[in-house]
């Protein structure tokens, strides 16, 4: 149990670590620089359905209200946060109160995939069946970008899905690699990763948040091209695992404390971001390249330490319980009436 924990926790440190990896290059550069949109193009090819395959893996239908109270209470925290924050950098992101900011799209978006577990538990394989189709369709619904964060959320519904139904065989599998194949592999992710930065498929397509109109395709010519991103997605996120298994030592205090990595690593990535520019300005994409990959580093380290993690755990389980009590109170005092 011991080392399947570790290995689980090594994924996670890896896939967080990309994260900030892609944020600090985006940071750098965005995606116009040849070498740096070739690293994003890899990136974001396989990382966040990694990610959401790991929460899928983890989540249960029998804790659901209270994960959903915690998210909505760090998503209204960390909302106010950077509302407070963001005119104080020289980041050109827009604000707004009506949409996460930035990051925080991923916490509404586990509200949107555990509201979806709660029906998927009746019919585990069959939820997993639809959830592949609206993935892949979900982009022919402008509706669907009108509501916060699930246009991104149907987009990746399949990953969390295939996190709940086949998680935790599927990842053994995928950690048990050998090492000849996992080298096979990680040849076979350069190479799609390659013709994917060949091709130009940039974050109009990676991220997810796009409909099929705002990219101006058919909806055929949407629907097979999400189809290619899951395939190329399911490879890369296979040598991921596989990788990240003979990497225990060094990330698993990184996947045990993924959450608060992720939810502090954007406020100092806002505030170096006129730095970064500099940099790539100054001194071209490889030094930009080396510095961000020592400061992912440095700053992956840095959240890692315990205080971080138990300080945003202790901040959200109060939230968490103070949202659910005032939500109970609400409802007696509706019932007496």
């Amino acid at each position: 149990m011991n080392t399947r924990n570790d290995q689980l926790d090594s994924a996670k440190g890896l896939l967080i670590a990309l994260v900030v990896l892609g944020h600090w290059l985006e940071a750098t550069n965005y995606w116009d620089d040849g070498l740096i949109r070739y690293v994003l193009t890899a990136i974001y090819a396989f990382h966040m359905p990694a990610f959401i395959f790991l929460a899928g893996l983890t989540s249960k239908p029998d804790n659901v209200t209270y994960r959903i109270a915690l998210l909505l209470s760090l998503l209204f925290i960390f909302q106010c946060l950077y509302s407070v924050y963001l005119p104080l950098t020289e980041s050109h992101k827009q604000f707004e109160w009506a949409d996460p900011f930035w990051v925080l799209w991923f916490l509404l978006g586990m509200v949107w995939w555990l509201l979806a577990l709660l029906m998927a538990q009746y019919s585990p394989r069959l939820a997993l069946l639809l959830s592949v189709l609206v993935g892949l369709g979900s982009g022919a619904v402008p509706a669907v970008q009108q509501v916060p964060a699930l246009d991104r959320a149907l987009y990746f519904l399949p990953w969390f899905m295939a996190g709940y139904v086949l998680g935790p065989p599927a990842f053994k599998r995928a950690a048990a690699t050998r090492n000849a194949p996992t080298l096979a592999l990680m040849l076979t992710s350069l190479l799609l990763a390659t013709g994917l930065w060949h091709f130009q498929i940039g974050p109009g397509w990676l991220y997810g948040s796009n409909g099929f109109a705002v990219l101006e395709v058919s909806v055929v010519h949407g629907v097979l091209m999400r189809a290619l991103l899951l395939s190329i997605a399911f490879i890369m996120s296979w040598t991921a695992i596989a990788v990240a298994a003979r990497l225990r030592t060094v990330l698993v205090n990184a996947g045990k404390r993924s959450l608060a990595i992720y939810l502090l690593h954007g406020f100092f990535v806002l505030a170096i971001t006129p730095w970064l520019s500099g940099t790539f300005d100054d001194h071209g994409s490889d030094v930009a390249m080396v510095m961000a990959v020592l400061g992912t580093g440095l700053l992956i380290y840095l959240l890692s330490l315990p205080v971080f993690d138990r300080g945003l755990r202790a901040l959200g389980s109060r939230s968490a319980g103070f949202l659910l009590n005032t939500i109970n109170s609400i409802r007696k005092m509706s019932n007496a009436v």
